[in-house]
């Protein structure tokens, strides 16, 4: 192995200069303010809009910073962003926190299309290559006027690449790393007229890593994932324009367990296939209408193959169809007001989930985009939502952006955010006997209580926990300043809160005489995340970049302050063993959740043929996965995960106009934690050249 232990790092310290002689960079060409008007989100409004002109908190990663990062998977830049961590999941699979919420609340969407295929929650980011990406589009806090259920906590839009330019554009690179890693893409398009095609394909493997060794199996298992896609456009003048999309997604991943003689063979099998089709028009010279509709399906078989043949075997098959047709009307003031309407169909199929079954749901959502005079932007929206299997939904939202002056800006936003429970919270019948645990969907779980209970097979059970799930509901505040401090120095500054309602809880409900335990889900808690975003960027030179960005996040269960404001919370000493009560300020919050969270990256331009060095440090603060003093909750005294860096640093060279190396170091300083990070093998590199055409 390429690794090299190192000290841990428990804090960091990062000056951030903000204040220096605006008469310097008065005359860059190559401003920040230039670039960010040249950005244009779509995701925040469902329409195009200058991403300096959005009313609520937004980031678009641009194809540039993506490219030089040296990151093959989404999950890997998407964590170097400013209140956005990676949050791992069983399997080995990795999420994201936005703000403190977590991954189950963020919709994740390509080229506007739904991902799906949460099969334990997370919806795995690694999945998703960087090769054909054209940008990445981040809106934060709840957005469920538009989007409906999943958008609890926001939004990822995952841009892919499209012709602009006429004739033939051609892009490949092989890039090799440790442990075998190799990932190849070649993505070529062409454009004549009015007709484009673009098409791509992207193979990634690795051989895995072990980090615990002596535990019969690897870490993470090795695998082979394929990524591919294929898209027709054609312009059709005033008769409007058709775009036709198909992705596919397919991985194996194969290992054997040897905790017995012989071992126990884990196959995986993982497909994902998705086809979209676009029209637009332009009806008049204010009206345009849109119609998009998607169909997707994710399935993954699982099985475990021993000595005498099949041991285990698991299926998930899920499908979403959806039909969303909108207009857009534009008023003479500049002004203009979206409607949409449209419908979903999803349905389940799963091994341990005793029946198939189906969501639908019918939607209709309004927005207005009232600019009133140059300084003043409102813009309000409803969606009403009518869910077959629970009770319908208004989802409101309204946001504001008010100039003060060129370099001044206060942005503010207020959304309602749902999010109805999953296949798994409702239908879930799955036990691990050699974990020692049962996990049973509200559904389903009176039935097999009752036949546990006339086997005489309970030791115990709480009944509390019978009851039907209800949506998760939140809302949604930010109000944040945008300042310019010099034309090449912008920064933000953004204050957030979270309200969540009905929050969906995993409980232990009862106890087998076999000693397993019986887990469920039910309504219990109210929660809260708040805290500050701060970032900004500087160009001290033309070829220096400098951008930053911190995090201060209070993620707490206010059921959880009640207990503890109440005395009646105890710990136990790790030394003398004797308990003592716990104060109001001992409660840490909810369990994957940094107080603190810091990043800054730095990118410097050698010479006129962009050579370039990219440096990007993160600081995450201290976390904790488990209550490891069984009181039932998150308090100072539990064991922590400590605070680190993770860096990371890539070299990019171009030998010629359209080919280049770059070399990548991931995790520099070679940070790890076997006990509790088992994503991070520590430090890696990587080689990759890229021709670009």
């Amino acid at each position: 192995m390429l690794n090299k232990k190192t000290s841990s790092l428990y804090y960091v310290l990062i000056p951030f200069l903000l204040v220096i002689n605006s008469s310097v960079f008065g005359q860059e060409e190559d401003s920040l303010r230039t670039i960010n008007l040249d950005e244009v989100m779509v995701s925040a409004n469902k329409t195009e809009k200058p991403l300096v002109e959005l009313t609520v908190p937004a980031k678009i990663i641009s194809k540039k910073e993506i490219e030089s990062s040296g990151h093959s998977r989404l999950d890997e830049i998407i964590s170097e962003q400013v209140g956005i961590v990676t949050v791992p999941g069983f399997g080995g699979s990795e999420g994201i926190q936005l703000q403190g919420i977590d991954p189950e609340y963020t919709l994740i969407l390509i080229d506007g299309m739904p991902v799906i295929g949460r099969v334990a929650g997370i919806l795995d980011l690694s999945r998703i290559s960087l090769g054909s990406v054209e940008r990445i589009e981040i809106i934060k806090g709840a957005s469920s006027s538009l989007y409906g259920s999943e958008a609890l906590g926001g939004v990822v839009n995952i841009i892919t690449n499209k012709e602009k330019s006429e004739g033939f554009s051609k892009k490949i690179y092989y890039q090799y790393g440790t442990y075998n890693t190799q990932d190849m893409l070649a993505d070529i398009s062409y454009k004549k007229n009015r007709f484009s095609v673009y098409g791509n394909i992207n193979q990634y493997s690795s051989d895995g890593y072990d980090l615990v060794e002596g535990d019969g199996q690897n870490t993470v298992e090795p695998f082979k994932n394929r990524t591919g896609g294929l898209g027709l456009s054609y312009d059709m003048k005033t008769l409007g324009s058709l775009d036709l999309n198909y992705k596919l997604f397919e991985e194996d991943r194969d290992g054997t367990i040897f905790i017995t003689s012989p071992g126990i063979e884990n196959k995986s099998e993982t497909s994902e296939n998705n086809i979209s089709l676009k029209y637009q028009n332009e009806l008049s010279k204010s009206v345009s209408l849109n119609i998009d509709l998607y169909k997707t399906g994710y399935v993954n078989k699982e099985e475990q193959i021993g000595a005498n043949g099949v041991l285990n075997k698991n299926n998930f098959d899920q499908s979403l169809n959806r039909l969303d047709i909108r207009f857009k009307h534009s008023t003479s003031t500049g002004s203009y007001y979206t409607i949409g309407f449209g419908y979903d169909t999803e349905t389940l199929e799963r091994t341990n989930i005793s029946v198939k079954p189906q969501h639908k749901s019918q939607f209709l959502y309004f927005q207005y985009d009232w600019n009133t005079n140059e300084k003043f932007n409102l813009v309000s929206g409803i969606r009403y939502d009518n869910h077959n299997k629970y009770s319908s939904q208004l989802s409101p939202k309204v946001s504001f952006k008010y100039d003060f002056s060129d370099d001044l800006s206060l942005k503010g936003s207020f959304g309602y955010g749902y999010k109805t429970p999953d296949f798994r919270q409702l239908y879930l019948n799955f036990s691990n006997s050699t974990s020692g645990y049962i996990v049973l969907g509200t559904s389903v779980i009176n039935e097999v209580i009752t036949e546990l209970q006339s086997n005489n097979e309970l030791t115990f059970y709480n009944e509390l926990f019978t009851t039907d799930l209800t949506a998760e509901n939140s809302n949604s505040y930010n109000l944040g300043l945008q300042y310019y401090v010099t034309p090449d120095i912008p920064l933000e500054i953004n204050l957030f809160r979270n309200n969540i309602f009905n929050l969906i809880e995993t409980n232990i409900v009862g106890r087998k005489t076999n000693g397993q335990t019986i887990y469920s889900y039910s309504n219990v808690n109210k929660a809260f995340t708040q805290g500050v975003e701060i970032q900004g960027s500087w160009n001290p030179i033309k070829k220096l970049r400098i951008k930053g960005g911190y995090q201060l996040l209070y993620a707490k269960d206010l059921e959880a302050i009640e207990e503890f404001n109440s005395g009646t919370i105890y710990a136990r000493d790790r030394v003398t063993k004797q308990s003592f009560e716990l104060k109001s300020n001992d409660y840490f919050g909810l369990y994957g959740r940094s107080r603190h969270q810091l990043n800054l990256r730095v990118n410097y331009y050698m010479n006129q043929n962009k050579d370039n060095i990219n440096l990007r440090l993160n600081y995450r603060g201290k976390f904790a996965l488990v209550d490891s003093n069984n009181n039932s909750f998150l308090d100072k005294y539990d064991t922590f995960i400590k605070g680190h860096i993770l860096s990371n640093i890539s070299f990019n060279k171009y030998i010629t106009k359209n080919i280049s190396l770059q070399l990548y170091i991931k995790n520099l300083l070679g940070y790890k934690d076997v006990i509790n990070l088992l994503n991070n093998p520590g430090r890696t590199y990587s080689f990759k050249i890229k021709f670009n055409k």
